[in-house]
């Protein structure tokens, strides 16, 4: 989804706290650079590895295909990799670049690209 350096899938700002909801994390391991997240809410399933207030880096839950997560945008800022953590997945396009940078309102967005462009291109 590298869409060069004026396409992201989010943008967030710096120094901020983010909450964001996941979806198909009963399929695919969401992994994130640079910002382990926080889980907001008890996920389904009662697993005791994943628990409301728990910190990760890669989420897999076969019980639940959501969960809301909170990441401190702290430290580091630009362009920050997400993607499936199942590594054929990521080279079928299962990975994305989200911004870090700025303040305020302005500095924040989801989902900035379209449908289409979400479509993973497969060799």
């Amino acid at each position: 989804l590298w869409q060069g350096n004026e396409r992201y899938l989010h943008r967030s700002p710096q120094n901020a706290v983010v909450e964001r909801r996941l979806s198909g994390v009963a399929k695919h391991p969401y992994h994130a650079h640079n910002y382990p997240y926080q889980l907001v809410e008890e996920p389904e399933g009662a697993e005791p590895y994943f628990r409301a207030g728990d910190w990760h880096d890669v989420y897999l839950n076969p019980k639940d295909s959501t969960v809301a997560v909170r990441f401190h945008t702290v430290d580091l800022h630009g362009p920050q990799v997400v993607h499936c953590h199942i590594l054929t997945h990521s080279d079928q396009g299962m990975i994305a670049v989200e911004m870090v940078n700025g303040s305020g309102p302005s500095a924040c967005g989801c989902d900035l690209l379209s449908m289409e462009e979400r479509r993973p291109t497969l060799p």
